[in-house]
């Protein structure tokens, strides 16, 4: 009979309704709070966050300052972290960023050269062609449009990054990147050898990403996020940066390389400079 349980039954069960099954929680409370140890219960509410579970405790145990805190903390708390604390359960429609990332590095680590008859037989251009300074005319350059704009449609161009000395040397479409179209383009530069990866994705919005302030949001146009890759052995760059019709993705030999050849794909927004740009850990 429950007339004869003990009230750690009732207390432990609702420690464990918080833990494991918080949609029965309130329900348990609202039943048996006569039965709990409510200063051990209020405990538990704090530390996983269930505020209006706490609130109800408190009013309770007659600790009605206690209770107009709690729904200010929960206010409060949950405008700053949104998701990560009582809404947790709560997600956006849409692929994490930390997949995008992955498919990323995979293709990044098959790289291998591309053969040159490729370009040559996309545009028939000659070593001549190359020298006049027009990007247009040369065969890599001319494949690569000819992906991006299978893949993201008319008007979107390979970035030119003569000014950091790096060339455009190969481009392929990747028919699933994170379930997401994209091409890679791969350059080299001419002094060092050292290569950078630039993949345009199709649809920033469907990928989603937690922001430096805990909120959960989609890959916003704006959005500028800044990481330190491990691929195998090397720890290398990584610069995200939104777009209104795509993501952009830049893997480089460190994290200030792939920085600047954010800024020479998009100058004007810098961190700092728009408020939906941010710096640091911001994947899921």
């Amino acid at each position: 009979s429950l007339e004869r349980a003990h009230m750690g039954i009732f207390t432990e069960l609702g420690v464990l309704y918080s833990k494991y099954k918080d949609e029965k929680l309130m329900e348990h409370i609202k039943l048996f709070w006569s039965r709990l140890n409510i200063r051990k219960m209020i405990k538990a509410c704090e530390l996983s966050a269930h505020w209006s579970e706490l609130t109800f405790l408190y009013v309770h145990y007659e600790e009605f300052d206690n209770a107009a805190l709690s729904m200010v903390a929960a206010s409060v708390l949950f405008g700053v972290y949104g998701p990560r604390m009582q809404q947790r359960g709560v997600r956006l429609a849409g692929t994490p960023l930390a997949d995008l990332i992955k498919a990323v590095s995979r293709s990044a680590a098959s790289y291998s050269a591309p053969r040159l008859d490729r370009f040559e037989d996309s545009g028939g251009a000659s070593d001549g062609a190359e020298e006049s300074g027009d990007p247009r005319r040369t065969g890599v350059v001319r494949t690569a449009i000819e992906d991006m704009e299978e893949v993201l449609g008319p008007g979107v161009e390979p970035p030119k990054l003569a000014t950091r000395d790096l060339l455009l040397v190969g481009s392929a479409i990747e028919r699933n990147l994170a379930g997401a179209g994209g091409v890679r383009l791969v350059y080299e530069s001419e002094r060092s050898g050292d290569r950078v990866f630039v993949f345009e994705v199709h649809d920033a919005m469907q990928f989603t990403h937690f922001d430096s302030l805990g909120r959960y949001l989609p890959l916003l146009s704006g959005t500028r996020i800044e990481e330190e890759l491990e691929l195998g052995p090397a720890r290398l760059g990584l610069v995200i940066l939104g777009f209104d019709d795509r993501a952009t993705v830049i893997i480089a030999i460190d994290v200030e390389t792939a920085a600047e050849v954010a800024d020479a794909i998009r100058p004007i927004l810098r961190p700092g400079d728009s408020s939906p740009e941010s710096n640091g850990s911001e994947l899921s």
